[in-house]
């Protein structure tokens, strides 16, 4: 089985859906970022890994400064 994230590359960064939200069900006011693959596959972060509701994805740069992707 091919891994549908191994060699992608990201082609958008944008905000959850409200259906991607109800899909979840998640119901907070806080809307996570989603990073779309060239594969088709959708990466968004949760607050634990049940999945109980939406959280924030943070980074470091090569520099070594984080940032988030809101």
């Amino acid at each position: 089985m091919s891994d549908p994230i191994i060699g992608a590359t990201v082609v958008e960064i944008r905000p959850m859906t409200a259906d991607e939200m109800k899909a979840e069900g998640w119901m907070k006011r806080e809307v996570p970022a989603c990073v779309v693959l060239s594969t088709g596959v959708i990466l968004y972060p949760s607050m634990d890994t049940e999945g109980n509701d939406a959280g924030a994805l943070f980074g470091i740069d090569n520099a070594g400064s984080t940032f988030c992707l809101a």
